[in-house]
């Protein structure tokens, strides 16, 4: 295979984790807001949740950036 088709293949799997990502982080966002409810008493916090929520949001939020900086890459290689 040529080069072209190998980096079309890349583009087209690294959009289509894109996209399983933004769901997780869009899913963990809303999470996290329901969590931190602001009208809640701060003792009614559920801590552990948020600090484990939080965390798998920075993870996947990590993750996202660095197969947006691959997903950018490969459509300028592509001319795209």
């Amino acid at each position: 295979m040529n080069e072209r088709l190998i980096n079309e293949g890349r583009l087209a799997e690294t959009q289509e984790k894109l996209k399983e990502m933004q769901l997780r982080l869009t899913y963990l966002r809303d999470a996290l807001r329901q969590e931190l409810d602001p009208f809640e008493s701060l003792e009614n916090l559920k801590g552990e949740t948020i600090k484990l929520l939080s965390s798998d949001f920075a993870i996947h939020h990590r993750d996202y950036m660095k197969l947006l900086e691959l997903e950018r890459a490969l459509c300028k290689a592509l001319g795209k």
